[in-house]
């Protein structure tokens, strides 16, 4: 029996689980690690941070339907990946433990990178982790009057967050922003189009932007951050009273043996079929490997089901031909505008391979919160 495990318990690895899962004969021992028992809705947390959520929308538990699918599942925070032996380290509740592998695919995801813009631990707030929400949601709740500015550091690629966040703000103080007493800023260290690396994907946006009374500043790379401004290098200042910053990455695995298919930031350099290179045991998907441009969710749970069927492919003998084609274009209209939120990833019918059962399902239930997607005619309420 060929034993295929998986590092990770993010979009990926549960999207390559799934693809695994409806199609294995029996002949396939599959084990999933991971270093929680929730899936974390990471596209979830904007939306959660003004409102739209509550807490219990932000974790799902996969542990009850690992056990349905009959898929190992082992809880803990891998160690070392060791490709001599084709072992999976993990520390797990009765210390470290040891799983053997045939195949292996690592989706452990990214890590973040807080503190790199200075002052920015202090005078900044960020909402890519739990902890930082809560805390930037009670500032929102709390702020009436002031600048708010909200943008990306330096070596991020994440720029959605930022645009749902202004959209956010520019609604919730719109009253505010319409008298004088709120103003929105929104920053980016590139042009608008340059931190959506070309793509075609909120074409309207600076207009929205204008609409809404948001101010848009380009090529503002924010050096320094102060109690009541920011500072670019040539200590160009802008004032706020709030401000958001979101963080870069890095990858986060200790991979004996493939020290030389891992970038300077840590994530995994792969073929395009998704397989570590030189490596004929083990693959990479999701935001541990080294891509160029913005990663959102839906590019994740495409790596994941690809990565799934090579994993299958090879287990049987045969080659894994499947390949990801890596692109950052989106099928949205010219025209799109609305809402604030932008219904990215796992749960956009605009995708072409889009699934409303996904991840088994798992994540179906929090699509009825979003409600109905403005220039799609189709609703996204879950019956």
């Amino acid at each position: 029996m060929a034993k295929i495990v998986i590092v990770g318990g993010g979009f990926a690895a549960l999207a390559a689980a799934e693809e695994i899962v409806k199609n294995n004969d029996g002949s396939i021992e599959l084990t999933l690690i991971s270093r929680s028992r929730n899936l974390f809705l990471y596209p979830a947390l904007v939306p959660y941070v003004f409102g739209s959520f509550d807490r219990e929308d932000l974790t799902v538990d996969i542990a009850p339907t690992m056990a349905e699918r009959n898929i190992r599942f082992l809880i803990g925070e891998v160690t070392r990946i060791d490709s001599a032996t084709n072992t999976v380290a993990y520390a797990g509740h009765e210390g470290e433990e040891q799983v053997s592998y045939d195949l292996l695919l690592i989706a452990t995801g990214r890590q973040l990178v807080v503190g790199t813009v200075p002052g920015s631990s202090e005078f900044a707030d960020h909402l890519l982790d739990t902890d930082a929400a809560d805390k930037l949601r009670a500032r929102i709740h709390d702020f009436r009057t002031g600048a708010i500015v909200v943008g990306l550091s330096p070596g991020s690629n994440l720029p959605i967050p930022v645009c749902e966040a202004a959209l956010a703000f520019a609604e919730r103080f719109a009253s505010g922003i319409g008298n004088g007493s709120v103003s929105v800023t929104a920053v980016f260290p590139q042009t608008l189009d340059d931190a959506f690396q070309g793509a075609n994907l909120f074409r309207d946006l600076p207009n929205e932007f204008k609409r809404k009374g948001i101010t848009l500043c380009e090529n503002y790379r924010v050096e320094r951050v102060l109690q009541n401004r920011t500072l670019d290098a040539d200590d160009n200042a802008i004032s706020s009273d709030l401000t958001m910053l979101i963080p870069p990455f890095k990858g986060r695995m200790n991979i004996a043996g493939l020290d030389r298919h891992v970038d300077a930031d840590g994530f995994i350099e792969v073929a395009e079929n998704l397989r570590v290179k030189d490596s004929n045991r083990i693959y990479a998907a999701g935001d541990i490997i080294s891509l160029a441009g913005p990663r959102f969710g839906y590019m994740a749970l495409r790596q994941g089901k690809i990565a799934g069927r090579n994993l299958l492919r090879a287990a049987l003998g045969e080659e894994p031909a499947e390949v990801y084609e890596h692109s950052i274009a989106w099928a949205i209209g010219e025209r799109y505008t609305g809402p604030i939120f932008f219904h990215y990833g796992f749960w956009d019918e605009s995708l072409d391979d889009f699934d409303e059962e996904v991840l088994f399902g798992l994540v179906k239930p929090i699509r009825s919160k979003y409600g109905h997607i403005k220039g799609f005619g189709t609703s996204l309420a879950v019956p």
